[in-house]
C-alpha cells in the first residue's frame, strides 16, 4: 500500500492493492475490511504531495506554492506514515486475538485463489485476430488523443459486444458476467458527482458553511485554523471535496491571516482530517469503490475508520504545533 499510494490517487492505490491482498486475508482468516482501513490511513498523509489534487486545491485557495506546502508538511507526512504503521501492527494484534477466539471462524471456507479456467467457444477463437486489431486501434486512439477516452471506449466496446456476441441476450450474459462491478462503480460514482455538484451549486453547501462559520465565536478567531483541525475530520465528512478546499478553507484562513497566521500554516491545519479521511465520506465516489472491491459495507467501513482516522488526525496536528510547523 505504501508503494502503490506514491502516487496519490486512491483510484490506483485500491486497484493494486485490494485484489492482490484479498485471498491472502481470507485464507488467513483475517477480516477484509481491515484491508479498506489500512488502505485509507496510507493513502490520507500522501495527499500533502505536491501533484495531488487536494494539495493544489489548498495551493489555490490560499495562494501559496504547492512545492512549499509539501516540503513544509513533509514531517506531518512521515509522522503520519509512521502512525499507520503503529495501527496497523495493533490492529494485527487484535486481529490475531480475535481468530485464536474463533471469532473469524465464518471466514474459514476454503477460498480458490487461482485463477479460472476461460472456455472458448469456436466463434471467439475465429474473432480473436479482430479483438487484437480493435484493441490495438483503442490503445491508438487513447494515447494520441485522437478522440476523447469516454468516446474510444464507448465505440470500442459497441463493436466488441456486436461481434464477439451476436445477440442481445448473449450480450446482457457477457455485460452481467464481466462487467457486474463496473456498471455498479459506474453508476455509484455518477450518483455521488450530481449528489455533490446538486450540493455545491445550488449553493446548499456554502449555507451550511457559512452557518457552520457562525457557531465559532469571535474570541477564539485567532485560534480558528486549529479549531477546525482538530474537527476537520468529521467536517470533511459532510463537506464535499470542492466545499471544503475552495469554500471553507479560504474563508478561515484568511480569517486567521488577519492575525498573523501564516497562510501555509493554517491550510495545513484546516485540511488535516480531510486529508487524512479523504477516503472516509459518503460524497467521496472512491469510498464505494473501496468497500466493495474489499467486500464490507459503507457502513461497517465507517464504524472501522472513522474514530481511528480521528485519531491519526489529531496526533498528526499535535505534532504539527509541537513541532512549531502550524502556528497556534
Amino acid at each position: 500500500t505504501y508503494i502503490s499510494s506514491l502516487d496519490a490517487s486512491s483510484i490506483s492505490t485500491v486497484l493494486v492493492t485490494a485484489p492482490a491482498i484479498m485471498p491472502l486475508f481470507k485464507r488467513m482468516k483475517v477480516r477484509p475490511m481491515l484491508i479498506a482501513v489500512i488502505i485509507a490511513m496510507v493513502e490520507g498523509p500522501t495527499q500533502f504531495m505536491p501533484y495531488s489534487n487536494p494539495a493544489n486545491g489548498i495551493a489555490v485557495s490560499l495562494g501559496i506554492n504547492v512545492e512549499d506546502l509539501w516540503s513544509t508538511a513533509l514531517p506531518i507526512y512521515a509522522c503520519g506514515i509512521v502512525l499507520s504503521l503503529v495501527i496497523t501492527i495493533l490492529m494485527a494484534i487484535w486481529e490475531k486475538k480475535r481468530i485464536a477466539a474463533g471469532k473469524n471462524d465464518y471466514l474459514s471456507v476454503e477460498h480458490n485463489i487461482q485463477a479460472e479456467t476461460v472456455e472458448y467457444s469456436e466463434w471467439h477463437k475465429k474473432t480473436r485476430i479482430f479483438n487484437i486489431i480493435l484493441t490495438a486501434v483503442v490503445m491508438v486512439l487513447l494515447l494520441a488523443s485522437l478522440v476523447p477516452a469516454s468516446v474510444a471506449f464507448a465505440i470500442g466496446l459497441a463493436i466488441t459486444l456486436l461481434v464477439n456476441y451476436p445477440t442481445t441476450r448473449q450480450q446482457i450474459d457477457a455485460i452481467k458476467k464481466f462487467a457486474g462491478m463496473p456498471l455498479f462503480l459506474g453508476m455509484t460514482f455518477l450518483c455521488a458527482g450530481a449528489y455533490s455538484s446538486i450540493m455545491t451549486e445550488s449553493g446548499m453547501m456554502d449555507g451550511m458553511l457559512n452557518a457552520l462559520l457562525a457557531l465559532f465565536p469571535e474570541s477564539i478567531a485567532a485560534h480558528l485554523h486549529v479549531v477546525i483541525g482538530v474537527l476537520s475530520m468529521p467536517l470533511g465528512f459532510v463537506l464535499g471535496p470542492d466545499a471544503y478546499y475552495y469554500g471553507l478553507t479560504p474563508v478561515a484562513g484568511g480569517v486567521v491571516q488577519a492575525y498573523g497566521v501564516s497562510a501555509m500554516s493554517a491550510g495545513i491545519a484546516i485540511n488535516m482530517g480531510k486529508f487524512v479521511g479523504m477516503l472516509c465520506g459518503p460524497t467521496t465516489p472512491n469510498l464505494y469503490m473501496l468497500t466493495d472491491m474489499c467486500e464490507t459495507t459503507p457502513r461497517e467501513y465507517f464504524k472501522a475508520a472513522f474514530v481511528i482516522l480521528w485519531i491519526m488526525t489529531l496526533i498528526m496536528l499535535a505534532f504539527g504545533l509541537v513541532a512549531g510547523i502550524i502556528q497556534f
